[in-house]
């Protein structure tokens, strides 16, 4: 597989232009969810938006996201990935929570994404496509937190799947299950993640 271009993720460059560049250095724009995610869809190409929308289904590592790439939008590119990862949106970190350097070994850097800005963006994918990609990383990624193992029962059984046990290392992840059930809805779907809020 060709690698993601690292150098770009690094320095988070992005190929849009900034919107807000006329304002000068003393402005600090606060853009809604909504308004982000209408700014990147606008900027960048289709396929990234395609990525992007398959990726705010499930937690990203380069490792997945390569595998989400090749199986579900085997026509795009590199460069494709590299929009999405540097859009701004997805946030690299390290698996301690700390800020991404130079020397981070790129297959172990988690990208998060607000929570607000995953609802958006899944709200721009089919149900069948969300429901895809959870299922295909759960089964190909087992060293993904027990959270996200429970994710592919409940989508076929969400009232009789247990819930998972929240703790501090997989938090995050339950809270990606909740905001994915709900973008799914349907009663069943709505019932489990108003369990998973509690």
């Amino acid at each position: 597989d060709e690698a993601v271009d690292a150098p770009a993720l690094l320095t988070h460059e992005s190929p849009r232009p900034d919107p807000y560049a006329q304002f000068g250095n003393d402005a600090v724009p606060i853009l809604t969810a909504h308004e982000q995610v209408k700014s990147f869809v606008a900027t960048v190409s289709p396929l990234a938006r395609r990525l992007a929308t398959l990726l705010a289904a499930v937690q990203v590592r380069v490792p997945v996201a390569r595998v989400i790439q090749s199986e579900l939008v085997p026509e795009s590119g590199p460069e494709h990935l590299t929009e999405v990862l540097a859009s701004g949106l997805f946030l690299p970190r390290t698996r301690s929570g700390t800020a991404v350097g130079e020397a981070a070994a790129w297959d172990k850097v988690i990208f998060t994404v607000d929570p607000e800005v995953r609802k958006e963006l899944l709200g721009g994918a089919r149900r069948s496509e969300t429901v895809r990609v959870v299922k295909m990383v759960s089964s190909r990624f087992e060293d993904h937190p027990g959270a996200f193992g429970y994710i592919a029962e409940a989508l076929d059984a969400p009232d009789e799947t247990p819930d998972p046990p929240i703790s501090a290392d997989n938090a995050e992840l339950v809270e990606i299950q909740r905001i994915v059930l709900r973008a799914l809805s349907g009663g069943p779907y709505l019932r489990r993640a108003d369990r998973l809020a509690r």
